[in-house]
């Protein structure tokens, strides 16, 4: 999957825009929305065997936990952000897959050590790294679920032993860390400045080419969106 991580906007592309899976169409009063079981598992599957190749159906699998939380939540008093409850039923579906008799999902250490090291510590790292910059932003906003897929991604990157917190820790961040938005400074003709760690910051993708849109407070708006520019 090539991806240019543009600031909420995903990637950029030529030709026809397609608003994804993500667009939920009704048949007989069922959505016909991807079964999120399956997709955990594809998920479970990439992570436990991947060493943190893009790959769009990754980015797909989580969309579609997500999207079946979401659903869940309607009607529902849960707190709990969606990205904590999305790894919570990863982990839910894994207990169901450990007694596969295929041995297929046998050994999860590695698996299980990326979702321990994105849920304790990248994620709540890159909230301290920038509590300045997004300290007025709720984690239901920042941790989409191409972020955390992306997250996700560059821990696998970078490699085992998973017992190596801060070097993790510190690589992913180095990686994911990698936009510099809107500079509120005056620059002076041909002064040469470079920003400051704290202003390069993970972008949050709303569309993916080879994924769709991206689950989430923005996923309505952006596919109506895209269906215009579309059409126009």
């Amino acid at each position: 999957m090539r991806t240019r991580w543009l600031p909420h906007w995903g990637e950029r592309r030529q030709g026809p825009i397609n608003p994804g899976w993500v667009e939920t169409t009704m048949e007989h009063g069922k959505s016909n929305r991807p079964d999120w079981h399956a997709a955990a598992r594809t998920l479970l599957g990439y992570l436990n065997f991947s060493s943190g190749k893009s790959d769009p159906q990754s980015y797909a699998a989580l969309n579609s936990v997500f999207a079946a939380l979401a659903e869940e939540d309607r009607g529902s008093d849960e707190d709990l952000p969606l990205w904590k409850r999305a790894t919570r039923h990863l982990r839910a579906e894994w207990e169901s897959l450990r007694n596969d008799e295929s041995g297929t999902f046998g050994d999860i250490s590695q698996a299980m050590a990326v979702l321990d090291l994105v849920e304790q510590e990248v994620l709540p790292s890159y909230l301290d790294f920038h509590s300045d910059l997004l300290f007025h932003q709720v984690e239901d906003r920042l941790f989409s679920p191409f972020f955390l897929a992306r997250t996700m991604e560059l821990v696998l990157r970078q490699g085992g032993p998973w017992d190596e917190t801060r070097r993790i820790v510190n690589g992913t961040l180095a990686q994911l860390n990698d936009y510099v938005g809107y500079r509120p400074l005056a620059v002076l003709e041909k002064q040469k400045t470079e920003p400051y760690p704290h202003e390069r910051v993970g972008v949050v993708p709303v569309y993916l080419q080879d994924v769709g849109v991206a689950e989430g407070p923005y996923r309505e708006l952006v596919t109506r969106a895209l269906k215009l520019l579309q059409e126009t």
